[in-house]
């Protein structure tokens, strides 16, 4: 069936106008215009490495807005581990104060001997073996505890590697604080972090 000019007017000045919100970030009116903007995110070689191509590139948008999440969250929060968009950085952590959920977190770093680092200890020069995370919901009694060591990173096959070397005491935070988040806000993250 043949459209009408008037019918083929109307559908490209809807394709024309990708959808703005109040601070000009793009949205998503339609599954079109979804689709421009995987398009136009995977030609600008701006994504993450796994994300290049606008199919893999709507996974994520879709990942990222069920989370409440902007669009462009795929091109600085999300990560592509063993074939599944995680989000990294403090971005889990955004979300979690976000809901109001989060009573309290404390996070810190240990030596070998399991002994805090800080300048109250006298031990900032020790070598860091591990980061830990506790933290505590608004809704839900009792406090959650996470830690993560330089031994699980090399088992993980992570200490050692670029990334890994120049940032590794913030790598293990991230880690100790990721596995926290994970399994004491589930209903936050739905599975993401």
């Amino acid at each position: 069936e043949q459209m009408t000019k008037k019918e083929a007017e109307s559908e490209q000045q809807e394709l024309a106008t990708i959808g703005t919100d109040d601070h000009g970030a793009l949205v998503s009116r339609n599954e079109k215009d979804m689709w421009r903007m995987a398009t136009m995110y995977a030609k600008s070689g701006l994504v993450p490495q796994g994300l290049n191509t606008p199919e893999k590139l709507m996974v994520a948008m879709q990942f990222v807005a069920q989370l409440g999440l902007p669009f462009g969250a795929v091109l600085k929060d999300v990560m592509i581990v063993n074939g599944s968009a995680a989000l990294f950085g403090t971005t889990p952590l955004a979300l979690v104060k976000k809901s109001g959920k989060l009573k309290e977190i404390t996070e810190w770093w240990f030596d070998r001997a399991g002994a805090k680092i800080s300048p109250s200890n006298g031990n900032l020069d020790a070598e860091i073996y591990g980061a830990g995370c506790i933290t505590e919901r608004t809704d839900i009694a009792g406090k959650s505890e996470t830690w993560f060591t330089m031994d699980e990173a090399k088992t993980e096959g992570l200490a050692g590697t670029k990334v890994w070397r120049p940032y590794a005491k913030r790598m293990l935070q991230m880690r100790a604080r990721s596995q926290n988040l994970k399994d004491q806000f589930p209903d936050v993250l739905m599975g993401a972090s």
